[in-house]
């Protein structure tokens, strides 16, 4: 599912309460440059988009600019409770499903290429799916833990 990145910054801009005015002066453009980004392109230029990120400095935005930009899913689309306390339980059943394909991958590691098999490929894309899902859980309880705390990045980095 593509991201809408109007409404997310939309969301982003409310939660930290930045306006239109105040973002146009901050990033050096005029008010009327940013509704025009609402109102008539629906998207924000790529050359405003991360500076947009970095003023706002909200997670959630930031993760959807990255999925906007690179096509990378940060969130998951699961209907998972979005509080700390579920996306800890989500995470660790990713993080128990990778674990359990850890002793088979290691070996696979070792595998010298010249022996490897299509059942090695299959098991190794397998193994990758796992570790995607569970890195991705992992976002969504860091994000779940923010929103909660009403934290931003520079705040955790």
């Amino acid at each position: 599912m593509a991201v809408n990145v109007i409404a997310e910054f939309e969301a982003a801009r409310e939660r930290t309460g930045w306006t239109y005015s105040l973002l146009a002066q901050a990033i050096h453009i005029s008010k009327s440059s940013i509704t025009h980004w609402i109102h008539r392109d629906n998207k924000i230029p790529d050359d405003k988009l991360k500076l947009v990120a970095d003023i706002l400095d909200d997670y959630e935005f930031r993760t959807a600019c990255a999925e906007y930009t690179y096509g990378v899913r940060v969130h998951s689309e699961a209907h998972v409770q979005d509080t700390p306390q579920a996306r800890y339980f989500s995470q660790a059943k990713e993080e128990d499903d990778r674990k359990r394909l850890d002793g088979e991958f290691t070996i696979l590691l070792g595998k010298p290429k010249h022996e490897r098999t299509e059942d090695d490929r299959r098991r190794v894309l397998a193994y990758l799916k796992e570790l995607d899902e569970e890195i991705e859980e992992k976002g969504n309880y860091k994000a779940a833990i923010m929103t909660d705390w009403g934290l931003t990045l520079k705040e955790v980095s």
